[in-house]
């Protein structure tokens, strides 16, 4: 989940006890409870206790049941936890997922959770579910950017371009990310959307200029002006889609390279160290394959792909034929 449409946003170094702190109006008190009860859910989420997570969840949501925000990070409000920051922290993909159909048949006319519902279905391995939201969700989005009058973003624009990727549709896809490009030439987020997206794909010809523009991210991303700890997320998102891109270049060393710094910065990143751990298996080191793909599966239940890789790895060897005798003379 590399491009900024999509991405769970993890600010989970905002406690509850400094919210309670902020007084106000009625709705600031609203959004304190919220965040009181994810909080909690965050807690018994990460210790592993999914049925207490669910109820405090439920508590947040009952507090305002018609807010999205409570849901997942929107354009408006970005910042505090969510629902879903809440089990993406805790690697609990299934829950996650659960809560974003809810959303998303709570909140029709919104793009965020189908946007997001379309990546996590892509990681528990359910491509007819993904591509089914996300051919929805690009229909949803193309009806907004071209009904007059209608308020939309860039943020609007790259969510469509990677829904176009989900559903199966690259070549529109990526025709879309590179109208971001061609009307922002420094955005750093659609050059690594498309890098990433042809990555995923494995487009062959694309390739080469997949590692140019993930390149093109590295470079422009500390001229964007986020701030450090937001920039070291994004730095660490572009340097695994480098190193993706080597990978599928066939780039062992360099991809090895991009790959264990990106694990290095964001180590609790499944996807990137299932990334490093098929460099590894491509460079014959099945031991750190294997260290990599079991600590991407604890990170993040249900993550289908190094669960496949490990199911391979450990697979018996063919059996080796008996060798022939040859008669003495």
């Amino acid at each position: 989940m590399k491009t900024v449409a999509v991405r769970v946003r993890l600010l989970l170094a905002l406690s509850a006890l400094g919210l309670m702190a902020m007084t106000g109006c009625a709705s600031q008190i609203r959004n304190d409870k919220v965040q009181a009860n994810l909080t909690e859910a965050l807690r018994v989420a990460q210790n592993g206790d999914t049925a207490r997570a669910r109820y405090w969840a439920d508590q947040a949501i009952a507090v305002d049941p018609n807010a999205l925000s409570t849901y997942v990070a929107t354009t408006d409000q970005q910042d505090g936890l969510t629902v879903a920051s809440v089990f993406y922290a805790a690697g609990d993909l299934p829950t996650l997922r659960d809560y974003l159909k809810q959303a998303v048949a709570k909140f029709p006319n919104d793009y965020h959770a189908p946007a997001l519902l379309s990546q996590i279905y892509g990681q528990l391995g359910d491509t007819k579910d993904q591509q089914a939201t996300a051919t929805a969700l690009a229909a949803l989005l193309e009806k907004k950017i071209v009904t007059p009058g209608a308020a939309h973003d860039k943020e609007m624009t790259l969510a469509l371009a990677q829904a176009y990727c989900d559903a199966g549709n690259l070549a529109k896809g990526a025709a879309d990310y590179q109208a971001v490009i061609h009307a922002s030439p420094s955005d750093p987020d659609a050059y690594n959307g498309l890098a990433y997206a042809w990555a995923v794909a494995d487009s062959k010809p694309d390739l080469p200029q997949a590692r140019a523009y993930a390149q093109r991210a590295m470079m422009l991303a500390p001229k964007a002006g986020w701030p450090p700890e937001q920039l070291q997320e994004k730095m660490s998102g572009y340097q695994d889609t480098l190193g993706w891109v080597q990978y599928r270049q066939g780039d062992y060393q360099d991809a090895l390279d991009n790959l264990q710094a990106a694990v290095n910065a964001d180590p609790r990143e499944a996807e990137e160290r299932y990334h490093l751990g098929m460099v590894y298996e491509a460079l014959n080191q099945p031991d750190a394959a294997r260290a990599e793909f079991t600590h991407a599966a604890l990170l993040s239940q249900g993550y289908q792909a190094p669960r496949i890789e490990l199911a391979r790895l450990k697979a018996p060897a063919p059996a080796k034929p008996a060798p022939t005798e040859t008669a003495q003379r």
